[in-house]
């Protein structure tokens, strides 16, 4: 549909271009960004709270360190 010819043709060409552009990306995001954001927070879920705050503090330490220089 997308690459017919005939009467009408370019109406029903941008329509299909479209939907195959939809399809394509919804493809592409439930295979790729779905499973990448679900084992960052895989990650983010099974380290220690503990460890976590204290790479936060210690960066939040070093940029106040840094810009007092």
């Amino acid at each position: 549909m997308a690459i017919g010819i005939g009467a009408g043709s370019e109406q029903r060409a941008s329509i299909a271009v479209t939907i195959i552009g939809g399809q394509t990306l919804c493809l592409l995001l439930t295979l790729l960004v779905v499973p990448v954001a679900y084992s960052y927070l895989a990650e983010f879920e099974s380290a220690p709270w503990a460890e976590w705050a204290n790479r936060i503090f210690l960066k939040a330490r070093g940029a106040v360190r840094s810009s007092d220089s």
